[in-house]
């Protein structure tokens, strides 16, 4: 069934949504097993936010952006489990850019994002970790004709005995010249049992492109933090701190404000250490 999407959509309602007119749109996810195929017609542009239930462990949306067309995607998921699994295909010229940010106990995020002559794709992803939390990204972006563009920034916090980790692979067919791909990852640790893992890969199959990939784990030390906390800050008031410098720049660019104080408050709930 194909159905012209309304403001509000419920994901267990459809099997196919077809959005043809420029707009905001809501994307609700509440069923166990959520799977939605969602396509944004023809030069239209979307503005799209995934908003989930606690009941909602696993997702698989498929996005077709036909040629010309522009989707924005904003997300925000505290559930306490939650595997998220994007498969997007970008036609010609056509442009995505998503937001998505995590706090929870158990965390698989995986995009397959494949590209047309001249379709751009950004990509932003942030974790909060703590306690015993496992965040686990994961990326493939394959360029497969003409010269497109790809840009993908994650960043990660991991406190306590928490997990982070971002796996991002970038394929450029032959073909594709002219293309560009970047793919970069950053994770702070903030205790001596948190784990950071950054696993970045490029293979390439084409002359005349542009490709680079970089990852990042650091860590704050114990005399940072306790200069800190000689400064009349509490333990846990200086890892709220040094988590909101580093993720803020990320979180800000989630589209609706609700989202962007749930990670607040999410970072600052986190116990002391």
């Amino acid at each position: 069934m194909v159905e012209t999407a309304k403001r509000l959509i419920y994901a267990k309602d459809h099997k196919t949504i077809e959005i043809n007119q420029d707009g905001v749109y809501r994307l609700h996810f509440s069923g166990v097993q959520d799977k939605v195929n969602v396509v944004i017609a023809q030069n239209t542009r979307a503005f799209i936010t995934h908003r989930f239930c606690p009941r909602s462990p696993f997702m698989d949306i498929d996005y077709k952006l036909e040629d010309g067309a522009q989707l924005t995607l904003s997300a925000f998921s505290a559930c306490k489990t939650m595997r998220a699994d994007h498969n997007i295909i970008l036609g010609a010229n056509s442009v995505f850019e998503g937001y998505y940010g995590f706090a929870g106990q158990s965390v698989q995020d995986n995009w397959a994002i494949d590209l047309y002559s001249g379709a751009v794709a950004k990509l932003y992803a942030v974790s909060f970790c703590q306690n015993s939390d496992r965040h686990a990204h994961n990326l493939t972006t394959r360029q497969i004709q003409g010269d497109n563009k790809v840009r993908f920034r994650g960043r990660g916090v991991a406190v306590m005995d928490s997990m982070c980790q971002f796996i991002t692979k970038g394929v450029i067919n032959k073909g594709s010249s002219g293309a560009y791909c970047s793919h970069r990852s950053k994770i702070l640790t903030l205790s001596d049992n948190a784990k950071a893992q950054i696993d970045p890969s490029l293979i390439i199959d084409e002359y005349d492109v542009q490709a680079a990939h970089s990852g990042s784990v650091g860590r704050i030390g114990k005399d940072e933090l306790f200069y800190m906390m000689s400064r009349g800050l509490s333990e846990q008031e200086v890892i709220n701190l040094i988590s909101y410098g580093f993720l803020v720049s990320r979180i800000e660019g989630f589209l609706i404000k609700p989202d962007r104080l749930r990670f607040y408050k999410a970072i600052k709930k986190q116990e002391t250490l």
